[in-house]
């Protein structure tokens, strides 16, 4: 009974701060409609600022104002600069933005404090370091002030949200954004308030957590799904529901981990509880009043013109044989790339299903072909292609859920699976085989060696094959009857059932052959390396992943080509490294532009370009001069 009195108490610190982070959350939402995936990347990042502040002889309670204040301001430049020219996209587009702040603050975080991160610097602690007994247990009075904050400020927004005026007009302003501007309110004013007050509670809840979780970018920005979690219990409205679900998330995580050895199962918790918030229930995100009609990224037409089909394939190959050992290395990471890319293009981008997990997909692809290869001894290829196989069962499993919700529910669902299966198998020595990994045997076919490492130029080859092989897969699709069936589904589901589409089998297949797809690409990343490691697949990489395939264009298959060229790791990247040392700055650099990119160009740079080239080809005809013609007098 004493343990589980401890370890409940111990989880009132963890469970405020989710409360808290939740808080903020559903105020952002109430206030623009945007759903902040990047809400634990803002806790990070202040409970850094924070502690650099005291550092620099800051007296603690001032650092703490000080970086209460830079957060409301950095949430009324989010919301003026990235999400208001986002207000009529779509909400995957807004997810996606969300994304890259993400991406860009754990960059920065990485890129400035990387020396306090390796000496180990503390953060600042504000609560006080005395212990309280309850019942024969001791433990930290810091939990009780943290849930002390965490209740008295759901009571504060609950009242300020239903009894004053800003409550009244943010209210109004979800409802109908027409009908308030109609009425004076200005639904930007509102929505920038708001986004300066959930950048606050995040703020709060980094400074706060940091002393008992630690400095640590990981750790401090993907707290956002158990936040997320309360605030889907709580439907994005309730204040009180959902601070007491981010508290009993807490206390339920410390529980798991007391008296539960099985590692990550902890880290799992929040995803089985946003799996029955959101799947039983149905829809737990409401929806808005918007101006406008969102519209889904563009979509190419699949066609393979002669450029694509001759010269884009001699120009690879030309560079495989004629390449360094290095850039053959860069070359086949690009192409394997691209592959995880296009296994996005077909769920994201022709049926408009959120994936944030891509390479978990290729992580069963990667441990398939160590433990098939090795274990059980299959010659190359059978590994890539039984894992393929087992993989698709499996992304069909995952697809269940896209039965009854899509979107940004099953956004939060799909980065709740990548951050269980990174705590429960990357970092779990007895599966991923600790920092060296598992094993891979070096590939060979008709007894001709593919060895990445000692004959990297048939390894690039059989890479380059396999790519050019699914590409064709993929641009068939999209011209089929089934990829207009996907085009439908995408557009909207009611009117595709209508005439006659099986949208449940639409999905389910999606997602079936994204997940083949990645698995292809994991099977090849693994044999390129000779061994599998899990740090390959870590959540941070799988957005990483996800933003160069927008940044590319997501539902273009030249937009994976460009999300491959792109990638850390790949041709632009080894050769920008080599000129400048651009790597330190690279992930940075990968939020900016996906930011970028989705407010000035949501459909991406190969839509964009294709758009280029039509106009000049347009303008080109134009200027043509007109046939003459003879009218017979």
């Amino acid at each position: 009974m004493d343990q589980l009195i401890l370890f409940a108490m111990l989880g009132l610190g963890a469970g405020a701060a989710y409360a808290l982070l939740g808080l903020g959350i559903v105020v952002t939402y109430k206030g623009s409609g945007v759903v902040n995936f990047a809400q634990g990347a803002i806790a990070m990042f202040s409970a850094f600022v924070c502690s650099a502040l005291v550092r620099q002889g800051v007296p603690a309670t001032l650092a703490l104002v000080l970086t209460c204040l830079l957060s409301a301001l950095a949430g009324v430049g989010i919301y003026v600069l990235v999400m208001k020219p986002l207000r009529d996209a779509s909400a995957l587009s807004q997810v996606i933005a969300s994304i890259g702040l993400l991406l860009t603050l754990n960059g920065l975080a990485v890129l400035i404090w990387n020396n306090s991160m390796a000496t180990g610097q503390q953060p600042v602690n504000l609560l006080p370091g005395t212990s309280v007994e309850l019942f024969g247990v001791a433990f930290g009075a810091d939990r009780l002030y943290l849930l002390g904050a965490a209740v008295i400020l759901a009571a504060l927004l609950t009242w300020l949200y239903q009894r004053t005026g800003f409550g009244l007009a943010t209210r109004a302003a979800a409802e109908s954004e027409r009908a308030a501007s109609l009425l004076g309110i200005s639904p930007d004013r509102i929505a920038a308030v708001n986004w300066a007050l959930g950048c606050v509670l995040a703020a709060l809840a980094g400074v706060l957590i940091a002393p008992i979780s630690g400095l640590n970018v990981n750790a401090l920005t993907f707290i956002v799904l158990p936040a997320l979690a309360a605030a889907l219990v709580g439907s994005f409205s309730s204040f009180a529901l959902t601070a007491m679900a981010g508290v009993l998330l807490g206390i339920g995580q410390s529980l798991v981990t007391g008296f539960w050895t099985l590692q990550g199962m902890s880290v799992a918790l929040p995803l089985l509880v946003v799996v029955v918030a959101i799947v039983l229930t149905g829809k737990r995100i409401p929806v808005r009043g918007t101006l406008a009609p969102p519209r889904p990224a563009k979509a190419t037409d699949g066609r393979v013109t002669p450029v694509w089909f001759v010269l884009v394939p001699a120009v690879i190959l030309g560079s495989i044989l004629m390449a360094g050992n290095q850039t053959k290395a860069a070359i086949s990471a690009s192409m394997i790339a691209v592959i995880v890319a296009l296994s996005l293009v077909v769920v994201t981008g022709y049926v408009g299903q959120a994936n944030l997990a891509p390479l978990s997909f290729a992580a069963v692809g990667a441990f398939g072909a160590s433990m098939m290869g090795t274990n059980l001894g299959l010659p190359f290829p059978l590994p890539i292609i039984v894992t393929a196989l087992v993989t698709m069962l499996i992304g069909a499993f995952i697809g269940l859920p896209a039965l009854r919700i899509r979107g940004v529910n099953l956004a939060v669902i799909t980065l709740g699976i990548g951050i269980a299966v990174d705590a429960a198998v990357f970092q779990n020595y007895e599966v991923a085989g600790g920092q060296t990994g598992r094993l891979v045997p070096a590939p060979s076919l008709f007894g001709l060696p593919l060895d990445a490492a000692t004959n990297p130029t048939a390894f690039a080859v059989m890479v380059f094959v396999v790519l050019i092989a699914l590409t064709l897969v993929v641009a068939s699709l999209r011209r089929s009857a089934l990829g207009r069936k996907m085009l439908a589904v995408r557009a909207n589901e009611r009117a595709a059932a209508a005439a006659g589409v099986n949208v449940a089998s639409i999905k389910i297949y999606a997602f079936a052959l994204s997940a083949a797809i990645g698995s292809v690409a994991g099977g090849l990343l693994a044999y390129q390396a000779g061994a599998t490691s899990g740090n390959n697949f870590v959540t941070t990489l799988s957005l990483a992943a996800v933003a160069v395939a927008f940044i590319g264009g997501i539902a273009a298959i030249s937009g994976a080509y460009l999300a491959g060229f792109l990638v850390t790791g790949g041709v632009f990247f080894m050769l920008l490294n080599q000129i400048s040392g651009i790597a330190q700055y690279w992930d940075v650099l990968t939020g900016l532009l996906l930011v970028a990119t989705v407010v000035l160009q949501p459909d991406g740079i190969a839509v964009k370009n294709q758009e280029i080239k039509e106009a000049i080809r347009a303008r080109v005809r134009s200027r043509k001069p007109a046939r003459p013609s003879f009218v017979e007098s």
